[in-house]
């Protein structure tokens, strides 16, 4: 169900830029850009469930806790560079 929020948030911010690229671009950016900051704040509120699960996953296995957090860095980095990136093909840069 969460996915089905995510989609939905998705195609109502697309829709509404599409509507409004009609009278003014730059209006269209800016929900465009909206859109993705809302989804981006309810996906990063998600983080706590996988901190959790991580760190259960830690208890089974072995592994020290810097190289699970070393990891869980290098993915949000990975992640947000992915996002911004994505933020600008859109824009059109």
């Amino acid at each position: 169900m969460e996915i089905l929020r995510i989609a939905f948030i998705g195609v109502a911010g697309v829709v509404c830029a599409l509507i409004f690229k009609q009278w003014k671009s730059e209006y269209a950016q800016y929900i465009s850009l909206a859109t993705a900051i809302i989804i981006f704040a309810y996906i990063t509120s998600k983080i706590k469930v996988i901190t959790d699960i991580l760190n259960s996953f830690q208890d089974y296995v072995s592994i020290k806790g810097e190289y699970l957090m070393l990891l869980m860095k290098m993915t949000g980095v990975t992640y947000v560079s992915e996002f911004a990136s994505s933020i600008c093909r859109d824009c059109g840069h």
